[in-house]
């Protein structure tokens, strides 16, 4: 796979939370809009989670026809992934 434009930055509204977000505009084919997101491990509280989720949501809700690829560090400790996955 090749691109044939380099990764273009797509800027988010809120300046809070880490993430980082891209799209690769593939020849014929749909855009793939790639993010990176970190969760410092003192971001506890619920309201970091839910900027972060009301983030993606936008995100998501601009590039609706695009393929939306996220990872990261997202520091749930918490979680039993070997359950949840």
């Amino acid at each position: 796979i090749s691109a044939t434009q380099t990764l273009q930055k797509v800027t988010h509204k809120n300046t809070d939370i880490e993430l980082l977000t891209g799209t690769i505009n593939l020849e014929g084919k749909k855009k793939i809009l790639i993010g990176a997101f970190y969760r410092p491990p003192d971001k506890t509280d619920d309201t970091y989670l839910n900027k972060m989720k009301d983030e993606i949501n936008n995100i998501r809700a601009k590039h609706q026809t695009d393929i939306f690829l996220i990872g990261g560090d997202f520091n749930f400790p918490d979680i039993n992934w070997a359950e949840h996955l």
